[in-house]
């Protein structure tokens, strides 16, 4: 997974952010930590907002980031798509 994503991605936990945990779900949290982690390191979220954020549930917290991370350059859009998907299928 990792072959096809920017340098700036490829990073220890994004495959394993994305594999199917129990029941066939991805693990969100994983999933979630990875895209803060990846926000913060490029600035892409303010210290305010990573604050707000530890309000929220872990697949808003993942479809936030995505979107953000899309928005800033950091996800193309297929990947952005990747975790919206894997995000969505938790909630259900």
């Amino acid at each position: 997974m990792t072959a096809d994503l920017p340098m700036s991605l490829q990073l220890p936990g994004i495959d394993s952010a994305l594999q199917a945990g129990p029941e066939g779900r991805p693990v969100i949290d994983t999933l979630a930590e990875f895209l803060l982690f990846l926000a913060i390191r490029h600035e892409a979220l303010s210290p305010i907002e990573a604050q707000k954020l530890a309000l929220w549930d872990l697949t808003t917290i993942a479809e936030f980031l995505a979107l953000r991370l899309q928005s800033e350059g950091l996800l193309t859009p297929d990947q952005c798509e990747s975790v919206l998907g894997h995000a969505e299928d938790y909630t259900h």
